[in-house]
C-alpha cells in the first residue's frame, strides 16, 4: 500500500567536494540540527532579539530551543540541555555559530544560490514531505482511536488461545504416558480438576504491544479508505489501450495522455521515470500498478499543496525557515569554498617528510612473559632466574596467562605500545637476555625476559597519500572559512543584545 510517509526522501548531490566530504558533514550538522524557532523582526513589539545578523534575528527563545538540542549531536552532555540557567555554562561558542550560520545563509543569498536548481527541488521535496506528513495526521492519525475495550477483548482472545494451545499439549503428552501404563491407570487424571490453573497476568509491555497492533491495523484501513476517497474526488480516467502501447523509444506514443486525476491529464513521458530499469513491463497489470500509484502521489501532493500549510501551520512554517537557512548555508560551503581548494602532489610530499614519524609502524619486542599470582611470588622466581632456573619451567608453573604459558612463556613479537609508559621505558633500555620487573598491575606481578627488538618500518608515501590529502584539504577548507567568515563580519553587523544575554546568565 502506498504511504504518506517519507515518500521523496532528501538525496543530497554525488560526487560533491569529495576531498571535503567529512568536513563539511561536520559543519553540515551544525546547520541541521532541528529547531521549532522562528527568526523574529527585532524591533517594535517582537519579541527581543539575543543577536541581530544584518537583517536576520536570532531570538532568546531560538536560541534556548537550539542548545536543548544540543545533546543530540553529541557535542554535550545531557545537564547542558536541562539547564534552567545558563550562568554555569560557556555557550558563547555556540553563539558564535550560529551567527557563522546567519553569515553564511546571507552570503548563500547574495550569491543567488537560492534561485539554482538543486536548491529549489531539494527544498521542495523537504516541503511536500512536511505537507504529507500533516495531511496524515489530519486525516488518519487523529481519527483513529483505540479504546479499552478493544485492547481488552485483544487480550482475553490471547490469552484463551494460549490456554487452548496448552491443553492440546497437555492432551498429547498424557497420551504418551498413557501409552506405557497398565490398561486399568490409563486415563486415571481424566476429569480431574485443574482448581490450581489460573490465567496468567498480562504485562504492560503486552498490553502496549496490543494496543500498537491495533493501531497499525486501523491505520492501513483508515489510509485505504482515505485513498479511495481521494481517487473518487479525482475523477481518475485510466486509458488502458495508451498505456499498453507505450514502448520507450517511441516518443510519439509517450506524448498521449494514459489517464486523467484531478482534472489534469498524465502522459506516458511523466509515468516513464517510474518504471525500473528504464523500460516497460510487457504485463499489463503491472504496468497499471505503477500508474495507480503515480496517480495516487499526484493526488496526495495536489491535496497537500491545496491545504496551504506552509502559510496556516506555524510549526511548519518555522521548519521550512531553519531548513531553508541550513540547506543554505550547506551550499555556501560547498559552492563558494571548497572549490577554491586544491591540494597538489608537491604539499603532500612536503607535509609527509615534515610528519614522517606519524607514518610509521609502531616498534615490536620478541619477549618471554610470566604473569605470576603475586609479588612474593614473582620475587622468588626472580631469584631462581638469577641462580640459573628455566624461564620456561617458570612460565609453564606459575603464569596466570594460559597462551604465553604453554608456550613457556614466549610471546614471540608483539608491539611495544600494548605495555604500560614504564615498561616500554624497560625495553629501550634492555640488552638481549635481560629480566624486567616485577612490574604490578591488578592482574598480579609480571616477569619479563627481552630477547629483541625492532623499529617499525615507515608506510610509504603512496598508501598515505589520500589521508594525507584529506587531512591537508581539510585544514585549508576550515582556513579559509574561518577567513571568510571573518571578512563577512567586517561587512554585516553583528548586535548582541547585552540586556538579554545578561538576563540570559541570570544576571
Amino acid at each position: 500500500m502506498t504511504s504518506f510517509k517519507h515518500r521523496r526522501p532528501y538525496r543530497p548531490a554525488q560526487g560533491a567536494a569529495g576531498l571535503l566530504c567529512a568536513a563539511i558533514m561536520f559543519f553540515a550538522l551544525l546547520l541541521t540540527l532541528p529547531s521549532p524557532s522562528e527568526a523574529v523582526w527585532p524591533f517594535g513589539k517582537g519579541k527581543p532579539y539575543l543577536v541581530k545578523v544584518g537583517e536576520e534575528a536570532i531570538t532568546k527563545e531560538e536560541f534556548l530551543k537550539e542548545v536543548k538540542l544540543l545533546h543530540m549531536s553529541g557535542r554535550v552532555g545531557k545537564a547542558l540541555s536541562e539547564e534552567a540557567s545558563f550562568a554555569p555554562q560557556d555557550y558563547t561558542k555556540f553563539i558564535e555559530e550560529l551567527i557563522d550560520k546567519k553569515l553564511m545563509y546571507i552570503e548563500a543569498k547574495n550569491h543567488t544560490l537560492d534561485k539554482e536548481s538543486y536548491f529549489i527541488n531539494t527544498f521542495n521535496n523537504y516541503a511536500m514531505n512536511l505537507f504529507l506528513e500533516k495531511l496524515r495526521q489530519e486525516m488518519v492519525y487523529d481519527k483513529i482511536k483505540v479504546g479499552d475495550a478493544e485492547i481488552e477483548e485483544r487480550l482475553t482472545k490471547k490469552l484463551k488461545d494460549e490456554a487452548e494451545k496448552k491443553k492440546a499439549a497437555d492432551t498429547e503428552k498424557d497420551k504418551e504416558k498413557d501409552k506405557d501404563k497398565k490398561p486399568e491407570e490409563a486415563g486415571a487424571k481424566d476429569g480431574e480438576a485443574q482448581a490450581g490453573d489460573k490465567p496468567r497476568e498480562i504485562t504492560a509491555q503486552e498490553r502496549e504491544e496490543i494496543k500498537k497492533a491495533i493501531h497499525n491495523e486501523k491505520t492501513k484501513e483508515a489510509e485505504a479508505r482515505y485513498f479511495e476517497e481521494l481517487r473518487a474526488a479525482g475523477n481518475v480516467k485510466i486509458y488502458a489501450d495508451v498505456l499498453e502501447a507505450m514502448v520507450m523509444d517511441k516518443p510519439e506514443t509517450l506524448d498521449k495522455a494514459v489517464a486523467e486525476a484531478g482534472g489534469a491529464a498524465v502522459t506516458g513521458k511523466e509515468l516513464a521515470g517510474w518504471f525500473r530499469g528504464g523500460h516497460f513491463p510487457e504485463d499489463p497489470s503491472a504496468r497499471k500498478q505503477v500508474l495507480d500509484r503515480f496517480i495516487l502521489n499526484r493526488l496526495l501532493d495536489d491535496e497537500a499543496q491545496s491545504r496551504r500549510y506552509e502559510e496556516k501551520d506555524d510549526d511548519i512554517k518555522r521548519k521550512l525557515k531553519r531548513y531553508r537557512e541550513g540547506l543554505l548555508a550547506e551550499l555556501f560551503q560547498r559552492k563558494v569554498i571548497a572549490p577554491q581548494i586544491n591540494i597538489d602532489d608537491a604539499a603532500v610530499l612536503e607535509y609527509y617528510n615534515a610528519n614522517r614519524e606519524s607514518f610509521r609502524e609502531g616498534d615490536s619486542v620478541d619477549i618471554g612473559f610470566i604473569l605470576f599470582e603475586d609479588e612474593k611470588t614473582a620475587l622468588s622466581a626472580l631469584e631462581e632466574l638469577k641462580k640459573g632456573a628455566d624461564f620456561a619451567y617458570l612460565a609453564e608453573k606459575h603464569s596466570k596467562e594460559p597462551s604465553s604459558a604453554k608456550k613457556g612463556g614466549n610471546m614471540g613479537w608483539v608491539q611495544t605500545k600494548m605495555f604500560s609508559a614504564d615498561i616500554q621505558e624497560g625495553f629501550y633500555k634492555a640488552q638481549k637476555g635481560d629480566r624486567l620487573g616485577p612490574f604490578y598491575s591488578e592482574d598480579g606481578a609480571a616477569l619479563i625476559e627481552f630477547r629483541g627488538l625492532k623499529k617499525g618500518e615507515y608506510f610509504p608515501l603512496e598508501d598515505m597519500k589520500s589521508m594525507i590529502t584529506n587531512n591537508l584539504a581539510n585544514e585549508k577548507y576550515q582556513k579559509l572559512l574561518k577567513d571568510y567568515l571573518k571578512r563577512l563580519r567586517e561587512t554585516v553587523p553583528v548586535d548582541i543584545n547585552e540586556k538579554e544575554l545578561a538576563n540570559l546568565k541570570g544576571g
